[in-house]
């Protein structure tokens, strides 16, 4: 009996924590302009919370659109990354949330609150 109740909780924890590997949040500063530009390329700078596998499988992402976008994912800690994401052409808040979706971004943070990733584009248009 103990032993099934170890394996019950055992098989629960790793469920959680792959849980946790498959999610990343994009951290979002609306205080500043979301879109910048700089010569022809507009960008956005932000931070991402992701394990390091969840990591990897956002920059493996990213190389399949290279030709398109522009990806740059710096350490800043555990865990944590900055990242700047960028096109070469006129671009809007919807190219952005289409992309966080491709590379796995789950959530949104704004001002310490989390958001699921779907409310992106109202939450930057309505700040």
């Amino acid at each position: 009996m103990k032993k099934m109740v170890f394996l019950m909780v055992f098989a629960v924890m790793s469920f959680a924590v792959n849980a946790q590997i498959n999610e990343a949040t994009a951290v979002l500063d609306l205080d500043k302009k979301f879109i910048q530009q700089k010569e022809t390329l507009e960008y956005t700078v932000f931070t991402v919370k992701a394990g390091k596998d969840q990591a990897d499988y956002m920059k493996m992402e990213a190389q399949k659109y290279a030709a398109a976008m522009m990806f740059e994912m710096i350490p800043t800690g555990t865990d944590t990354y900055t990242c700047k994401m960028g096109f070469n052409h006129k671009t809007f808040i919807e190219n952005f949330h289409k992309m966080f979706v491709m590379l796995g971004i789950t959530k949104i943070e704004v001002n310490g609150k989390l958001h699921p990733v779907n409310e992106m584009i109202t939450m930057v248009k309505n700040y």
